[in-house]
């Protein structure tokens, strides 16, 4: 019965309400329902193709260098061909032989011939060899500070100008000119002298002694742990810095299993930054060679501190 005043059942208009509230509700829960059932198929859709790609991608570092070579390495410029090492090393450049210490004696006497010949360093009365022996020796004699760099800047300031003062201006031209045209066979070069007068100590039987163990530690703490020596390499090509630095690395380490590191640089950090830092280069020849390596050493003195 329809009220006389024209208006709505009360009772009539509470029963919509009701009915509608019920439908908000059972349609909240509804729509949260299929929200979590959509969200837990998304995340299983995802899992799923987490576990394909884990599947599908392989930790073993040769498959990565054999991706790399295959996509990366075969489309950028490469470096010193075979043809351009045999020129400046001699024949064979990368054959194995019994003699290691021969080889390497050859192969550098040609990497200073080679200099002789093509650079014009040396005269008849020195010659290029000579020259680099006696920077060695200047060197040795004069190792650079470490420790106390910074306590001022006279100090700081005569570490940076270290080898120009050990040098001179004229060595130093012969250095930088080296650097300059022949920065693409520095790094079979930098392998050679490396074993030849540190790890193989070939020196010993060609020389009678090689450089000290203590002034080697000198030097690579110079380039690791210094102001100075840091600041040298940064004027230096990326692929030098890189070399030189990871060679520090290995003179450090000798210097640790030796007892005679009276800096107490800690290896770790340098180890990491080195990894990183060759796995994203395209550029070097024994890439694998120093990342096995690094990994030893990693393995030896464990991850860097988080402090």
């Amino acid at each position: 019965m329809r009220n006389p005043s024209g208006g709505s059942n009360p009772a009539r208009i509470i029963i919509v309400i009701v009915a509608l509230v019920l439908l908000g509700v059972l349609g909240f829960f509804g729509w949260h329902r299929l929200m979590q059932w959509h969200e837990k198929e998304v995340q299983t859709a995802v899992e799923g193709e987490r576990q394909k790609m884990a599947e599908q991608r392989s930790d073993n570092r040769e498959d990565i260098f054999k991706w790399l070579e295959e996509n990366v390495e075969r489309k950028r410029p490469q470096g010193a061909s075979k043809e351009r090492l045999e020129d400046v090393f001699g024949k064979p450049v990368f054959k194995e032989e019994t003699e290691e210490c021969g080889r390497l004696e050859r192969q550098i006497r040609s990497f200073f011939n080679y200099l002789e010949t093509a650079r014009g360093i040396g005269s008849k009365e020195k010659g290029a060899y000579e020259i680099f022996n006696e920077m060695i020796e200047d060197l040795a004699k004069t190792p650079p500070l470490v420790s106390g760099e910074s306590r001022n800047l006279a100090t700081l300031f005569r570490n940076r100008a270290h080898f120009f003062r050990v040098l001179g201006k004229d060595r130093i031209k012969l250095v930088l000119a080296v650097l300059r045209s022949d920065s693409d066979v520095l790094e079979h070069a930098m392998y050679n002298f490396y074993r030849y007068f540190i790890s193989q100590e070939c020196c010993r039987e060609y020389f009678g002694s090689c450089i000290p163990e203590k002034t080697l530690y000198e030097y690579a703490a110079f380039f690791l742990d210094t102001l100075s020596g840091q600041s040298y390499l940064m004027r230096r090509e990326a692929a030098i810095r890189t070399l030189t630095r990871y060679y520090s690395v290995l003179m450090l380490d000798r210097a640790i299993k030796q007892g005679i590191n009276r800096h107490g640089i800690d290896l770790r950090p340098y180890i990491a930054e080195l990894t990183n830092n060759i796995e994203n280069r395209t550029d070097l020849r024994f890439k694998r060679r120093y990342l096995n390596k690094l990994d030893r050493l990693k393995e030896k003195y464990g991850e860097p501190s988080q402090q």
